[in-house]
């Protein structure tokens, strides 16, 4: 009984495990600042394994493409809270980002406030979201 106790634990940690399904992954990422939308941007992208292994990793890197970063990262029963700092040429600001998280699709949605060309007061709205598509085929 133990022994089945520790395997269905091991189970359900590797379910909900921080991490994506490796594939072919369809991205998108949106900004707004004042309620004026930025240019969005969408990719897909054939993942390995390794590249799969840290979700974090993967969502920070698409926010570090408009200069934010995840300050607290925390997920539970799929799904995730983190806060966020954005700096770059146009916008200073903090925030939150949430949303649902799993291994094969995340829809994550955020604000954060602060200044927008160092003195006009604005919140930006961001919003990423991937779905796994298929298995990549094999090279």
């Amino acid at each position: 009984m133990r022994l089945l106790f520790i395997v269905s634990l091991l189970i359900s940690a590797k379910l909900y495990a921080q991490s994506f399904e490796p594939g072919l992954w369809k991205s998108k990422e949106s900004v707004k600042i004042a309620g004026i939308p930025l240019p969005s941007t969408s990719d897909e992208e054939c993942l390995t394994a390794a590249q799969t292994k840290d979700a974090k990793a993967t969502i920070e890197k698409e926010l570090n493409k408009k200069g934010c970063k995840l300050n607290s990262w925390v997920v539970k029963n799929k799904k995730l809270d983190a806060s966020i700092t954005c700096k770059n040429k146009d916008l200073d600001a903090v925030g939150k980002l949430g949303g649902i998280f799993t291994s094969k699709h995340y829809e994550l949605k955020g604000e954060a406030e602060g200044t927008y060309k160092e003195m006009i007061p604005a919140v930006a709205d961001i919003s990423l979201s991937g779905q796994w598509v298929k298995k990549c085929p094999k090279k």
